[in-house]
């Protein structure tokens, strides 16, 4: 339990007086600080708000769809995928039979996972120092003459070279000077994103993401 009292204020507007009196165990008390990081562990359960429709999302943590895509900046919401490399490499036999074709009663399964977004690597098996990729959902798969469409929602921003270093925990296939993410392609990861992140000890998953939703 944490209460404060404080004093009439002096002519700059600064309290005389601040007062704390705080009980219990394991406890940080911070006098004055201007900004205080806290780590987050992201339950792998979660439910994300789609800002886009304002509808809850609850994100299935089994899977998730990793994004490769050759010039491509995210600055829109929707982009286009090769139907030739969608859903072709890089993924487990058993998903490419369940998905690959698309058929209209699997968009909302896909859907339903979580997903990484990004660029192909700057470098032959290295991002670029200032390359992002983004953490996000899908909110719309359309199959059209000139590719797949995949509308989209960004949430978070992550440095890209984090996945190729930690690509292990991500089911990226990486060798010494080359790495899945030098290729443009989507696959469908079965690894949980959200344990990953954490086992890695990347701090960068996106407050949005909590044990008990967001209000």
């Amino acid at each position: 339990m944490v209460s404060k009292s404080v004093e009439p204020r002096q002519p700059n507007g600064m309290p005389e007086v601040y007062g704390v009196t705080q009980a219990g165990h394991h406890n940080t008390n911070i006098a004055h600080v201007e900004h205080v990081f806290m780590p987050m562990v992201i339950a792998p359960s979660a439910t994300l708000s789609n800002t886009a429709s304002g509808a809850a999302r609850q994100l299935d943590p089994s899977c998730y769809h990793l994004f490769v895509i050759a010039g491509e900046d995210f600055s829109t919401d929707h982009f286009l995928v090769d139907p030739t490399r969608a859903l072709t490499e890089a993924t487990a036999s058993e998903l490419k039979q369940r998905y690959q074709h698309l058929q209209p009663d699997m968009l909302q399964e896909l859907m339903n996972y979580p997903a990484l977004f990004m660029a192909e690597n700057g470098a032959m098996g290295r991002a670029l120092d200032d390359q992002q990729a983004w953490f996000g959902i899908i909110n719309s798969i359309r199959v059209q003459d000139n590719g797949i469409r995949i509308g989209f929602q960004k949430i978070q921003a992550i440095p890209q070279q984090a996945l190729n270093d930690h690509s292990h925990y991500f089911a990226i296939n990486a060798y010494s000077r080359i790495s899945e993410l030098n290729r443009t392609h989507w696959a469908l990861k079965r690894v949980n994103l959200f344990e990953a992140f954490n086992d890695a000890g990347i701090n960068y998953l996106p407050y949005a993401i909590t044990q008990g939703g967001i209000s």
